[in-house]
């Protein structure tokens, strides 16, 4: 499907690892889609950098210039369905990867789905594709970094969400850290460590 949000260049070592990663993982997957399928009949797809903020970061109010490149991730495609994801660290080449699949894969693929019909994404990749993770808060959301003055970062929660957020709705960055703020109070992520 053609793409109004620009793709990130992946790292010249990433598409190659990636498929290396996913054929030495084939064999010991237990992925119903893919754990019969032959390396060749999967598709890499929708590769992107994984950012990641820390709880303390979001309590702490700071914004999305202190999440940090930890991962580069594609999308794995099993007879045109997403069924997992591999992902590699972000740095030198390395050997260690995950695939993952459950409710975030089918989550990210509806994610950019939606991202590309918004009305002012429009066709001039202006956004670039990317994930926000904030592990202790178990969400993830997709990141359409702006690559133009006219425009401001979009944030789409990924399937599923933690409550305030709607994997629904389209944020921009204040309105979805300050909702990541409300789910870190509730799970009392705000409360200082004990001594």
């Amino acid at each position: 499907m053609p793409m109004p949000i620009r793709l990130a260049s992946l790292p010249d070592h990433l598409p190659q690892a990636a498929v290396n990663a996913l054929q030495r993982a084939i064999g010991g997957l237990r992925l119903p889609a893919i754990e019969t399928a032959k390396a060749g009949s999967l598709q890499m797809a929708l590769g992107h950098p994984v950012y990641d903020m820390s709880a303390a970061d979001v309590v702490a109010g700071r914004r999305l210039d202190a999440a940090v490149l930890t991962a580069w991730r594609q999308l794995i495609e099993h007879e045109g369905v997403p069924s997992a994801t591999v992902e590699l660290p972000a740095g030198a080449p390395s050997d260690r990867f995950t695939v993952v699949n459950g409710p975030f894969v089918a989550g990210l693929a509806a994610a950019v789905t939606r991202a590309a019909e918004l009305p002012h994404v429009g066709s001039e990749g202006s956004f670039e594709l990317r994930v926000l993770r904030v592990s202790a808060l178990y969400a993830e959301l997709l990141w359409l970094s702006s690559r133009s003055e006219a425009h401001h970062d979009v944030l789409l929660p990924i399937a599923p969400a933690p409550p305030p957020l709607d994997p629904g709705k389209t944020y921009d960055a204040d309105d979805a850290l300050a909702a990541l703020r409300e789910t870190a109070a509730h799970r009392n992520l705000n409360e200082p460590p004990a001594p």
